[in-house]
């Protein structure tokens, strides 16, 4: 559990309690998601919740079938989808369907507009995958889900603290700090230890929690410090291309040991990079 101070006139328990209002899973994300971290279900149970919710299972296949995505054949149902392919990847294709709308709203407190911060999370995601490709596939499903919700505080953030955002861009421009350090500064907390606490409420294995709390410090992650090297990684990507800076920019210190921990060499990252980028336009189109 992550350990909080105080230091604005709210109470920093009370925006946690409040962090799953502003990012609501479908019910039946939840119940799947629980399913699946359950040793003794089966993917027949998970396909018989997720055709009971029409709307998602639309969602589900829409991703499954993008451009973006990339399946070597079309998903035509949510049996389909469960039998074809496998629980990790219909992880990650639930978490998209179900994350675009919050992630595609307008965050104004980064100055992000409306689905700006959809598409530098979609993108991390992807390079998050791409990067566990190189160094580990086992953890390349695992990687993108990191990735797509590495941000997901800043929701939080962004609905919660709005009054307090002046002084925590104020601070960042006047000091070398970096920028989710002075969030902590004037909050108490930054949006990725609030990321990570969604994650935990989720129920999600300890590997995400700890890759989306510690994606901007990822050798403090005691559990899973070569899944958070992944995604800072990523991260940094994403930022290089230019995709969703908002007021923190580049505000984020680059951790060289990551790149050792997910055996990045200038080469990959080269190659991630210009992945990435031709990806943007496809991302982008998940939205719509």
């Amino acid at each position: 559990m992550v350990e909080l101070s105080m230091k604005t006139g709210k109470d920093v328990s009370r925006l946690l309690e409040m962090a799953p209002d502003a990012v609501p899973l479908p019910v039946t994300t939840m119940k799947i998601i629980k399913l699946m971290g359950d040793d003794s279900s089966s993917m027949d149970e998970v396909a018989r919740v997720l055709e009971t919710d029409q709307a998602l299972t639309v969602r589900v296949l829409r991703v499954a079938n993008s451009a973006y995505y990339g399946l070597p054949r079309q998903v035509s149902s949510a049996r389909d989808a469960v039998v074809l392919l496998g629980q990790n990847t219909l992880r990650s294709l639930i978490f998209t369907a179900s994350v675009s709308g919050v992630l595609g709203r307008k965050a104004s407190s980064y100055a992000l507009e409306e689905g700006e911060l959809w598409k530098h999370s979609i993108s991390v995601a992807a390079g998050s995958r791409l990067v566990a490709q190189i160094c580990n596939r086992s953890l390349a499903e695992e990687a993108y889900v990191a990735g797509l919700l590495h941000d997901i505080g800043k929701i939080v953030l962004d609905q919660f603290m709005k009054d307090e955002f002046e002084e925590t861009l104020q601070l960042a421009s006047e000091s070398p700090v970096p920028f989710h350090e002075a969030e902590r500064e004037v909050f108490g907390v930054d949006h990725a230890a609030i990321g990570g606490m969604l994650a935990e409420r989720w129920e999600l294995p300890q590997e995400y929690v700890s890759a989306i709390r510690f994606h901007h410090d990822p050798l403090e992650a005691e559990d899973g410090k070569v899944l958070a090297s992944i995604v800072h990684v990523a991260d940094l990507i994403a930022m290089e291309l230019g995709l969703g800076l908002g007021a923190d920019g580049l505000q984020y210190p680059m951790v060289g040991e990551a790149f050792e921990l997910a055996g990045v060499t200038p080469e990959h990252y080269t190659a991630t990079v210009e992945k990435v980028a031709s990806m943007g336009d496809e991302a982008a189109a998940l939205l719509n």
